[in-house]
């Protein structure tokens, strides 16, 4: 195998990947989890990286609480679906205009 790129994304700490899908366009779209900082504890994290590795979109979308995305789809007109946890209950966010530039 051929290692074509390699970049590193996200807050130093304890940012991590846990979904990633390919969009239509040959993008990656990846969720996880962010640090959102003392007391805030975690965000869904929201990636769309070119084919390149050039970031497209960066999301972070939570509340007080832990978020963490679990799973994540592109549709055909270009938004995403993420599943996961929002506080203590299982949550969907349908994001719109993910194909926007950051």
């Amino acid at each position: 195998d051929v290692v074509l790129w390699e970049q590193a994304y996200g807050n130093p700490g304890d940012d991590f990947a846990t979904a990633v899908a390919m969009a239509g366009d040959g993008t990656l779209v990846i969720t996880g989890s962010t640090h959102a900082g003392e007391d805030l504890g975690n965000d869904v994290l929201v990636l769309k990286i070119d084919t390149n590795g050039v970031v497209q979109l960066e999301a972070a979308v939570g509340g007080t609480h832990d978020d963490r995305g679990h799973g994540i789809v592109s549709a055909a007109d270009g938004s995403l679906a993420i599943v996961g946890l929002r506080g203590r209950t299982v949550g969907v966010d349908k994001i719109s205009g993910a194909d926007s530039a950051p």
